[in-house]
């Protein structure tokens, strides 16, 4: 068995490229190519901008994925070349995450494990199967991460600049998730101008107006998106009150209260967001706590137990190792200050919006804790040994 994992750890990107290829045939034998509901809008979308650029006000917030299609389409318009074409671009992520940690913290241990903890979390190679924004996006937020760190690390240029700053422009456009990434570096950069810059009042302008350009963007995108008529229904879990005769459904909806407070049509989305809050607090809290528990816990009262079993196995030491790392002052707070805005912003938005029923909202919110938590362990082992 140590001569198997020195062979793997001595050729590592190599060994990831075989584990990748082998698990992901494996995968693609079970689940082949998966058309589901929202599959045929983004195909519709990508067949449509054959005739020109055009801006549809909700499926511009998924633009990337249709622009995939549509490029894809010009070398083979079958749709299992866009699967295939998947599966080659969730190699490049876990690539990326392999650099990604080596940028990090220099170690071939850590960075084969956390390629190898991407590969052996099969619900992210699964994905691939699908026609669904999940698969691009998780793979465009590895590339991402891998671009951020090296611009970071290593000496800027205007080619780098570019090439990172059109990969993360993919990578916001591709599902409405993507405006977390996008947040979590305003909240980097205004980090970083709050101590570099002398004079305060240029600290407060500048930073204002990020966040001012934020909460448009957020109002814009809100635009499209029927908040508060979800919120009515009570839905921990998108549309789960529309599922008739479900058995303990009473687990992923909740009762609204008689006196709900709705606010009317004539307000700005984010003034009408901010309005059912306040008059619907308590009500609110609940559906909000609740969706965060069932996206980061990654449990569903309707999977199976060993689905459920699986997921706590897998996942839940990933977590704890994670929060230690981010917990830790010692550690670089650049790297600290981006991590905790990511996952904060990414899980607050599915609080606010929708719990997805199949899981699939939590996968771009692992690569992070992969790359966190295992370095956080790796050091634990590491003091246990010296001492």
């Amino acid at each position: 068995m140590g001569l198997i994992i020195q062979k793997l750890l001595s050729r590592p990107l190599l060994s990831l490229f075989l584990l990748y290829c082998l698990f992901s045939i494996y995968l693609f034998n079970i689940y082949g190519v998966k058309l589901v509901n929202d599959s045929e809008r983004y195909l519709e979308y990508a067949k449509n901008l054959q005739d020109g650029f055009y801006f549809d006000a909700h499926n511009f917030w998924y633009f990337t994925y249709s622009l995939f299609i549509y490029f894809l389409h010009f070398v083979n318009s079958n749709i299992l070349f866009i699967v295939i074409s998947q599966y080659a671009i969730g190699l490049l992520a876990v690539f990326s995450l392999y650099k990604t940690y080596m940028l990090l913290f220099n170690d071939n241990i850590g960075a084969f494990l956390t390629g190898l903890t991407y590969i052996l979390f099969a619900e992210l190679t699964t994905w691939n199967s699908y026609i669904l924004c999940e698969s691009l996006f998780c793979s465009l937020t590895c590339i991402s991460l891998y671009l951020l760190t090296r611009l970071h690390k290593q000496h800027y240029s205007p080619l780098s600049i570019c090439i990172t700053f059109f990969t993360l422009s993919l990578t916001v456009l591709t599902k409405p998730t993507g405006i977390a990434l996008l947040g979590a570096l305003c909240i980097l950069f205004i980090y970083k101008n709050w101590n570099n810059s002398p004079s305060l009042v240029f600290k407060i302008f500048f930073s204002s107006i990020l966040i001012f350009c934020i909460l448009l963007l957020v109002n814009q995108m809100l635009t499209t998106f029927l908040l508060v008529e979800n919120y009515i229904t009570g839905d921990i879990v998108y549309a789960a009150s529309t599922i008739k005769n479900m058995h303990n459904i009473h687990w992923i909806v909740l009762t609204p209260p008689k006196n709900l407070y709705i606010p009317t049509n004539d307000h700005q989305p984010i003034i009408r967001l901010i309005l059912f809050i306040t008059h619907n607090f308590v009500f609110w809290i609940q559906l909000f706590l609740l969706k965060i528990t069932y996206f980061i816990s990654h449990i569903r009262p309707y999977w199976s137990w060993k689905h459920n079993l699986f997921s706590s196995i897998f996942l839940y030491p990933f977590y704890y190792f994670a929060i230690k790392f981010l917990t830790n002052t010692n550690v670089n707070k650049e790297l600290r200050i981006f991590a905790l805005s990511y996952i904060f912003l990414h899980t607050t938005i599915i609080g606010v919006t929708s719990v997805d029923w199949d899981g699939r909202f939590l996968m771009p919110l692992l690569p992070i804790f992969f790359l966190l938590g295992t370095h956080s362990f790796l050091q634990l082992l590491n003091s246990r040994n010296n001492y």
